[in-house]
Formats: C-alpha cells, sequence, structure tokens
C-alpha cells in the first residue's frame, strides 16, 4: 500500500482507505525521521485533502473536534481576559471590534500570543550561550501571518525561512479572503481561520514536530486547555499564565449559583 501511494493520488477512496490502513506503520516511521523523508516516503499526507486530520482522528478520536466544540463558548471569554490583560487591539493592528460570533472567534484564536510571555532560547553570543526571549511580534510572525490578497504563494513559500507549522491569512486578520497552513513549503487550504488554526495544530502531532520556541505558550494552550491532549509534547509544566488564563475560562462557565 506504501508503494502504491508514493505513485498514487487518484482514486481518492482508496487514497484515504489506504492511508487509514496505513497510521499505524506511518506513526512509528514518522518517529524515526526527519520532515523531508516523511514527505518523501509519504507524499498524499499533505497533498491530498484531508490526510493530516484523517490521521489525527484515527490516533485521537476523542479529541479531534474539541477546537470546534469548544471555541464558540471559549472565545467571548478570551476577549475579555485580553480586554483585561493587554493592548490586544494595537498588537493585532485591528482597526476595528469583531461584531459577529465568527469574527470574535477569530481575533480570540489569534491574540493567545500576546496573552503569554513570548518564548526563550539559548543563544551564542560570542563564546557563551545566553538566554534570548523573542518579541511579541516574533511570537505572533511565528504562530500567524499576514500577506495581502492577491499574494504570490509560490513566491511566498520561497522566501518562507520558519520550518515549523504556521497560518496565512491573506487579507486581513477578522476576515480573510483565503487562509492556508504553510508547512516545508507547502501551502494547504484551509475553509476558515478556525479550520487553519485545527489543521496547523495537528499538523505538529501527527508530523511529531516541536512547537516554534517564540510562540511555543500559545501551541501549549491549545494542546493542554482546547484538545485536552496533557503533557503529549511540548512543556511539561505550562506558564502560570497560561494556568491563569484556563482558569479564568473554567470560572466564567460556573453557574451563577455556584459563584460565591
Amino acid at each position: 500500500m506504501i508503494t502504491w501511494l508514493k505513485s498514487n493520488k487518484e482514486p481518492k477512496k482508496q487514497v484515504q482507505e489506504y492511508m487509514k490502513k496505513t497510521v499505524p506503520t506511518r506513526t512509528a516511521y514518522i518517529r524515526e525521521h526527519n520532515l523531508p523523508d516523511i514527505l518523501k516516503e509519504y507524499p498524499r499526507l499533505l497533498d491530498t485533502e484531508g490526510m493530516v486530520g484523517q490521521d489525527f482522528r484515527t490516533l485521537f478520536p476523542q479529541h479531534c473536534d474539541n477546537l470546534f466544540m469548544k471555541w464558540p463558548s471559549f472565545s467571548d471569554k478570551i476577549i475579555m481576559y485580553a480586554e483585561q490583560q493587554v493592548d490586544f487591539r494595537n498588537l493585532l493592528k485591528l482597526t476595528s471590534d469583531p461584531e459577529k460570533d465568527e469574527e470574535k472567534q477569530n481575533v480570540a484564536i489569534q491574540v493567545l500570543p500576546v496573552l503569554f510571555p513570548s518564548g526563550t532560547i539559548k543563544a551564542l553570543e560570542g563564546k557563551k550561550k545566553k538566554l534570548k526571549r523573542a518579541t511579541v511580534a516574533e511570537s505572533l510572525l511565528s504562530y500567524v501571518q499576514i500577506a495581502p490578497i492577491g499574494t504570490n504563494i509560490p513566491d511566498f513559500l520561497e522566501d518562507v525561512k520558519q520550518t515549523q507549522p504556521f497560518v496565512l491569512l491573506l487579507g486581513n486578520r477578522v476576515t480573510p479572503e483565503q487562509q492556508f497552513v504553510i508547512i516545508e513549503r507547502f501551502a494547504i487550504p484551509a475553509n476558515s481561520i478556525l479550520h487553519a488554526f485545527d489543521l496547523c495544530f495537528k499538523c505538529f502531532y501527527i508530523l511529531d514536530l516541536n512547537y516554534p520556541w517564540e510562540g511555543t505558550n500559545a501551541w501549549d494552550f491549545l494542546q493542554k486547555v482546547v484538545y485536552g491532549l496533557g503533557e503529549g509534547k511540548g512543556k511539561m509544566v505550562s506558564t502560570s499564565s497560561v494556568l491563569a488564563l484556563k482558569n479564568f475560562i473554567t470560572c466564567s462557565a460556573k453557574p451563577k449559583s455556584m459563584e460565591m
């Protein structure tokens, strides 16, 4: 089946069937190989619609729909929390407040990197390694990027330096014309902003990739609080700001009769 999959994109139903049957073999292979080798061995994973989602659903059936199920109730609380913490409108360069539910959900998922400390890494300065902290702008860019409508995607991919997946929006943050997940010089189309972040997160898990160090806390929040995957990857212990937002959402969800 693996040999057949390397050479065939059609019929799609057969591709889906063979990809599902080879999930255990593929998962073991991914643990032992780098991304270019993985995509050479399993090219259908990224160039055939729905294969990343199918792998994730096969491996994590109880968690696969969590973002879509939870986010409508989370988004208002996250925006309310952001209002108390940072000038997120300025940081995200929003020109107006979101009004529709979908717009609020789009803003809420993009505000996460500015609610948490930017990531740190040990970088060599001279002969010594020093702790370097990413800027808020760098944290945001590692998570989601905005490009003008009409951007030539092949040209954009040629200039991509980040090796980990991220979301690309064409137009603006709130109501883009198009959205993609960018990974290994692939641009995978998504149906909505929420779908793009869902697909991006699942790429990290299915391909066993590290989160970008600049914005790791945003993905840690999605992993543990939204998808409920615990300490499956990334940080063993979440930063206090991730726990604070989790507690805010949990407390806000309590019925009034339970409030003191």
